[in-house]
Protein backbone atom coordinates (compact mmCIF):
# COMPACT_ATOMS: atom_id res chain seq x y z
CA UNK A 1 0.00 0.00 0.00
CA UNK A 2 1.34 3.38 -0.96
CA UNK A 3 2.44 5.76 1.74
CA UNK A 4 -0.05 8.42 0.62
CA UNK A 5 -2.89 5.90 0.94
CA UNK A 6 -1.77 4.99 4.47
CA UNK A 7 -1.69 8.66 5.43
CA UNK A 8 -5.18 9.18 4.03
CA UNK A 9 -6.55 6.14 5.93
CA UNK A 10 -4.87 7.35 9.11
CA UNK A 11 -6.36 10.83 8.70
CA UNK A 12 -9.85 9.38 8.22
CA UNK A 13 -9.48 7.32 11.40
CA UNK A 14 -8.41 10.41 13.37
CA UNK A 15 -11.38 12.38 12.03
CA UNK A 16 -13.82 9.60 12.97
CA UNK A 17 -12.39 9.43 16.51
CA UNK A 18 -12.52 13.21 16.87
CA UNK A 19 -16.13 13.29 15.67
CA UNK A 20 -17.08 10.62 18.22
CA UNK A 21 -15.56 12.43 21.17
CA UNK A 22 -16.82 15.86 20.12
CA UNK A 23 -20.38 15.05 19.12
CA UNK A 24 -21.34 11.55 20.19
CA UNK A 25 -20.04 11.11 23.72
CA UNK A 26 -18.35 14.18 25.28
CA UNK A 27 -17.61 13.13 28.87
CA UNK A 28 -20.59 10.77 28.77
CA UNK A 29 -22.98 13.68 29.20
CA UNK A 30 -24.73 14.22 25.89
CA UNK A 31 -27.24 11.73 24.51
CA UNK A 32 -28.29 13.77 21.51
CA UNK A 33 -28.05 17.39 20.48
CA UNK A 34 -29.99 17.22 17.25
CA UNK A 35 -33.49 16.24 18.33
CA UNK A 36 -36.14 18.85 17.57
CA UNK A 37 -37.43 20.11 20.95
CA UNK A 38 -41.14 19.89 21.68
CA UNK A 39 -40.83 22.43 24.51
CA UNK A 40 -42.13 25.91 23.75
CA UNK A 41 -41.19 28.63 26.25
CA UNK A 42 -40.92 32.38 25.76
CA UNK A 43 -41.01 35.44 27.98
CA UNK A 44 -42.49 38.87 27.33
CA UNK A 45 -40.25 41.12 29.42
CA UNK A 46 -42.88 43.89 29.46
CA UNK A 47 -45.41 41.60 31.16
CA UNK A 48 -43.14 40.17 33.86
CA UNK A 49 -44.42 41.00 37.34
CA UNK A 50 -42.24 38.86 39.60
CA UNK A 51 -38.87 37.11 39.47
CA UNK A 52 -37.89 34.46 42.02
CA UNK A 53 -34.42 32.93 42.09
CA UNK A 54 -33.56 30.07 44.44
CA UNK A 55 -29.93 29.03 44.17
CA UNK A 56 -27.95 26.17 45.72
CA UNK A 57 -27.29 26.41 49.44
CA UNK A 58 -30.51 28.26 50.21
CA UNK A 59 -29.47 31.51 48.53
CA UNK A 60 -32.59 33.21 47.17
CA UNK A 61 -34.07 36.54 46.14
CA UNK A 62 -37.50 37.74 45.01
CA UNK A 63 -37.99 40.90 42.95
CA UNK A 64 -41.49 42.23 42.17
CA UNK A 65 -43.02 45.06 40.19
CA UNK A 66 -45.13 46.85 42.78
CA UNK A 67 -47.21 49.75 41.51
CA UNK A 68 -44.83 50.30 38.60
CA UNK A 69 -41.69 50.20 40.76
CA UNK A 70 -39.38 47.20 41.05
CA UNK A 71 -38.81 46.12 44.65
CA UNK A 72 -36.77 43.42 46.32
CA UNK A 73 -39.39 41.73 48.50
CA UNK A 74 -37.35 38.80 49.89
CA UNK A 75 -35.19 38.20 51.91
CA UNK A 76 -35.44 41.96 52.63
CA UNK A 77 -37.79 44.64 51.37
CA UNK A 78 -36.01 47.41 49.54
CA UNK A 79 -36.00 49.38 46.31
CA UNK A 80 -34.51 47.29 43.47
CA UNK A 81 -31.53 48.12 41.31
CA UNK A 82 -33.41 49.01 38.13
CA UNK A 83 -30.33 48.62 35.90
CA UNK A 84 -29.79 45.01 36.99
CA UNK A 85 -33.51 44.21 36.73
CA UNK A 86 -33.63 45.67 33.22
CA UNK A 87 -30.57 43.68 32.20
CA UNK A 88 -32.15 40.48 33.51
CA UNK A 89 -35.45 41.16 31.72
CA UNK A 90 -33.51 41.76 28.51
CA UNK A 91 -31.91 38.32 28.93
CA UNK A 92 -35.34 36.75 29.51
CA UNK A 93 -36.69 38.33 26.33
CA UNK A 94 -33.90 36.56 24.39
CA UNK A 95 -34.67 33.16 25.92
CA UNK A 96 -34.59 30.30 23.42
CA UNK A 97 -35.08 26.56 23.82
CA UNK A 98 -32.25 24.75 22.07
CA UNK A 99 -31.66 21.08 21.44
CA UNK A 100 -32.76 18.19 23.64
CA UNK A 101 -29.66 16.91 25.42
CA UNK A 102 -30.86 14.10 27.70
CA UNK A 103 -34.03 12.32 28.76
CA UNK A 104 -32.35 10.31 31.50
CA UNK A 105 -33.13 11.61 35.04
CA UNK A 106 -30.04 9.82 36.34
CA UNK A 107 -27.90 12.26 34.36
CA UNK A 108 -29.41 15.42 35.85
CA UNK A 109 -26.39 15.95 38.08
CA UNK A 110 -24.07 15.90 35.06
CA UNK A 111 -25.73 19.09 33.87
CA UNK A 112 -26.24 20.54 37.41
CA UNK A 113 -30.02 20.61 36.99
CA UNK A 114 -30.78 18.32 39.93
CA UNK A 115 -32.43 19.64 43.10
CA UNK A 116 -29.13 20.11 44.95
CA UNK A 117 -27.15 21.99 42.29
CA UNK A 118 -29.66 23.65 39.99
CA UNK A 119 -30.87 27.24 40.25
CA UNK A 120 -34.66 27.46 40.32
CA UNK A 121 -36.00 30.40 38.34
CA UNK A 122 -39.68 31.27 38.53
CA UNK A 123 -41.11 34.08 36.39
CA UNK A 124 -44.68 35.31 36.96
CA UNK A 125 -46.45 37.56 34.47
CA UNK A 126 -49.28 40.04 34.98
CA UNK A 127 -51.92 37.38 34.35
CA UNK A 128 -50.44 35.44 37.30
CA UNK A 129 -49.03 32.69 35.06
CA UNK A 130 -45.77 31.30 36.46
CA UNK A 131 -43.08 29.54 34.44
CA UNK A 132 -40.43 27.70 36.44
CA UNK A 133 -37.12 26.41 35.12
CA UNK A 134 -34.21 24.68 36.81
CA UNK A 135 -31.03 26.09 35.31
CA UNK A 136 -27.74 24.27 35.51
CA UNK A 137 -24.20 24.78 34.32
CA UNK A 138 -23.03 26.63 31.23
CA UNK A 139 -23.27 24.97 27.84
CA UNK A 140 -20.74 24.74 24.99
CA UNK A 141 -21.18 28.37 23.91
CA UNK A 142 -20.72 31.43 26.13
CA UNK A 143 -24.43 32.27 26.23
CA UNK A 144 -25.67 28.65 26.54
CA UNK A 145 -26.81 26.82 29.64
CA UNK A 146 -28.49 23.51 30.45
CA UNK A 147 -31.98 23.56 31.92
CA UNK A 148 -35.12 21.55 32.55
CA UNK A 149 -38.66 22.44 33.54
CA UNK A 150 -39.56 22.14 37.22
CA UNK A 151 -41.45 18.85 36.73
CA UNK A 152 -39.72 17.60 33.57
CA UNK A 153 -36.92 15.07 33.27
CA UNK A 154 -35.64 16.21 29.86
CA UNK A 155 -32.56 18.42 29.81
CA UNK A 156 -32.25 21.05 27.09
CA UNK A 157 -29.73 23.58 25.94
CA UNK A 158 -31.03 27.10 26.42
CA UNK A 159 -30.03 30.67 25.77
CA UNK A 160 -31.09 33.72 27.73
CA UNK A 161 -30.03 35.36 31.02
CA UNK A 162 -26.34 34.67 31.60
CA UNK A 163 -25.24 32.78 34.68
CA UNK A 164 -23.75 35.82 36.46
CA UNK A 165 -27.20 37.45 36.42
CA UNK A 166 -28.71 34.42 38.17
CA UNK A 167 -25.89 34.22 40.70
CA UNK A 168 -25.95 37.83 41.87
CA UNK A 169 -25.85 38.42 45.60
CA UNK A 170 -28.96 39.98 47.16
CA UNK A 171 -27.10 43.28 47.62
CA UNK A 172 -26.61 43.49 43.84
CA UNK A 173 -30.40 43.43 43.35
CA UNK A 174 -30.86 46.34 45.77
CA UNK A 175 -30.68 50.00 44.80
CA UNK A 176 -27.25 51.13 46.01
CA UNK A 177 -27.93 54.85 45.68
CA UNK A 178 -27.16 56.72 48.89
CA UNK A 179 -27.44 60.23 47.49
CA UNK A 180 -28.07 61.48 43.98
CA UNK A 181 -28.24 65.06 42.83
CA UNK A 182 -27.63 67.47 39.99
CA UNK A 183 -24.18 68.86 40.59
CA UNK A 184 -24.89 72.32 39.14
CA UNK A 185 -27.95 72.73 41.37
CA UNK A 186 -25.89 72.52 44.57
CA UNK A 187 -24.82 76.03 45.57
CA UNK A 188 -24.17 75.47 49.25
CA UNK A 189 -23.19 72.67 51.64
CA UNK A 190 -21.66 72.33 55.08
CA UNK A 191 -19.05 69.88 56.32
CA UNK A 192 -18.48 69.10 59.99
CA UNK A 193 -15.12 67.38 60.41
CA UNK A 194 -13.76 66.88 63.90
CA UNK A 195 -14.28 70.08 65.86
CA UNK A 196 -14.43 72.31 62.80
CA UNK A 197 -17.24 73.39 60.50
CA UNK A 198 -16.74 74.37 56.87
CA UNK A 199 -19.45 76.33 55.06
CA UNK A 200 -19.15 76.29 51.29
CA UNK A 201 -21.13 78.68 49.14
CA UNK A 202 -21.21 79.50 45.44
CA UNK A 203 -22.86 82.93 45.01
CA UNK A 204 -21.70 83.27 41.40
CA UNK A 205 -19.14 81.42 39.35
CA UNK A 206 -16.73 80.64 42.18
CA UNK A 207 -16.84 78.84 45.51
CA UNK A 208 -16.04 80.23 48.93
CA UNK A 209 -15.32 78.36 52.16
CA UNK A 210 -16.06 80.13 55.45
CA UNK A 211 -16.07 83.37 53.46
CA UNK A 212 -12.68 82.84 51.84
CA UNK A 213 -12.08 81.91 48.22
CA UNK A 214 -11.49 78.21 47.44
CA UNK A 215 -10.52 76.83 44.06
CA UNK A 216 -13.37 75.33 42.05
CA UNK A 217 -11.05 72.43 41.25
CA UNK A 218 -11.05 71.55 44.96
CA UNK A 219 -14.84 71.49 45.18
CA UNK A 220 -15.83 69.91 41.85
CA UNK A 221 -14.43 66.40 42.65
CA UNK A 222 -16.32 66.43 45.96
CA UNK A 223 -19.64 67.20 44.30
CA UNK A 224 -18.98 64.66 41.52
CA UNK A 225 -18.53 61.90 44.11
CA UNK A 226 -21.35 63.15 46.32
CA UNK A 227 -23.98 63.40 43.56
CA UNK A 228 -23.45 59.76 42.58
CA UNK A 229 -22.76 58.27 46.01
CA UNK A 230 -23.40 54.51 45.97
CA UNK A 231 -23.10 51.89 48.69
CA UNK A 232 -20.75 48.94 48.62
CA UNK A 233 -23.07 47.05 50.99
CA UNK A 234 -26.07 47.36 53.31
CA UNK A 235 -26.42 47.04 57.08
CA UNK A 236 -29.91 45.94 58.07
CA UNK A 237 -29.38 45.95 61.84
CA UNK A 238 -28.65 49.38 63.27
CA UNK A 239 -25.05 49.33 64.52
CA UNK A 240 -23.71 51.12 67.58
CA UNK A 241 -21.79 54.24 66.56
CA UNK A 242 -18.90 54.86 68.96
CA UNK A 243 -17.34 57.88 67.29
CA UNK A 244 -18.31 61.33 66.09
CA UNK A 245 -19.26 61.29 62.40
CA UNK A 246 -18.06 63.38 59.52
CA UNK A 247 -21.26 65.21 58.54
CA UNK A 248 -22.28 66.68 55.20
CA UNK A 249 -25.37 68.90 54.97
CA UNK A 250 -26.21 69.38 51.32
CA UNK A 251 -28.84 71.77 49.99
CA UNK A 252 -30.27 71.15 46.51
CA UNK A 253 -30.91 74.54 44.93
CA UNK A 254 -31.43 77.83 46.72
CA UNK A 255 -33.96 77.23 49.49
CA UNK A 256 -34.21 73.55 48.57
CA UNK A 257 -34.29 70.45 50.77
CA UNK A 258 -31.26 69.83 52.98
CA UNK A 259 -29.97 66.26 53.12
CA UNK A 260 -27.71 65.23 55.99
CA UNK A 261 -25.17 62.45 55.51
CA UNK A 262 -23.17 61.04 58.43
CA UNK A 263 -20.01 58.99 57.89
CA UNK A 264 -18.77 56.78 60.76
CA UNK A 265 -15.50 54.82 60.57
CA UNK A 266 -16.06 51.09 60.94
CA UNK A 267 -13.93 49.33 63.54
CA UNK A 268 -11.46 47.82 63.84
CA UNK A 269 -9.34 49.37 61.08
CA UNK A 270 -11.63 52.03 59.52
CA UNK A 271 -11.12 50.53 56.04
CA UNK A 272 -14.84 51.09 55.51
CA UNK A 273 -17.38 53.60 56.78
CA UNK A 274 -21.00 53.37 57.86
CA UNK A 275 -23.23 55.93 56.14
CA UNK A 276 -26.51 57.21 57.53
CA UNK A 277 -28.69 59.77 55.77
CA UNK A 278 -31.71 61.84 56.72
CA UNK A 279 -33.63 60.40 53.75
CA UNK A 280 -33.88 56.80 54.99
CA UNK A 281 -33.40 54.59 58.04
CA UNK A 282 -31.23 52.24 55.97
CA UNK A 283 -27.55 52.11 56.94
CA UNK A 284 -24.98 51.66 54.16
CA UNK A 285 -21.27 50.96 53.96
CA UNK A 286 -18.72 52.53 51.64
CA UNK A 287 -14.97 52.23 51.21
CA UNK A 288 -12.60 54.55 53.08
CA UNK A 289 -11.22 55.71 49.71
CA UNK A 290 -14.57 57.36 48.90
CA UNK A 291 -14.59 59.25 52.20
CA UNK A 292 -11.01 60.36 51.57
CA UNK A 293 -12.09 61.83 48.22
CA UNK A 294 -15.03 63.64 49.81
CA UNK A 295 -13.04 65.15 52.67
CA UNK A 296 -9.71 65.94 51.03
CA UNK A 297 -9.90 69.77 51.49
CA UNK A 298 -11.15 69.45 55.09
CA UNK A 299 -8.93 66.70 56.48
CA UNK A 300 -6.28 67.80 58.99
CA UNK A 301 -2.98 68.44 57.27
CA UNK A 302 -0.12 66.30 58.46
CA UNK A 303 2.83 68.26 59.82
CA UNK A 304 6.04 67.32 57.98
CA UNK A 305 8.51 65.59 60.24
CA UNK A 306 11.62 67.57 61.04
CA UNK A 307 14.82 66.18 59.60
CA UNK A 308 17.61 65.96 62.16
CA UNK A 309 21.09 66.24 60.75
CA UNK A 310 23.62 63.96 62.36
CA UNK A 311 27.07 65.19 63.36
CA UNK A 312 29.92 64.16 61.14
CA UNK A 313 32.57 62.11 62.83
CA UNK A 314 36.20 63.07 62.80
CA UNK A 315 38.45 61.44 60.25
Amino acid sequence: MKRSTLLLVGLLIVLVIAYYFMYVAPSGERESSYKTPDLKISFDSASVAKIEIHGPGGKSVTVENTGGQWMVTSPVRYKANTSNVTEFLSGLAKFKVGSLVSSNPAKANLFSVDSSEGTKLSVTDRSNKTTTLVIGKSGPAYTDFYFRTETGKEVYLGEGPQSYMLNREVKEWRDKSIFTGIQDSIRTFTVEYGDKEYKLFKPGMNWTMNGDSIANTDVTPILSSLCALNASDFVDTLPKFDSKPITFKVQSGIGGTVTELNFYPMPPDSARYFVQTSNTTQVFTILKWTVTQLTRPFAPKETPKAVTKGKKGKK
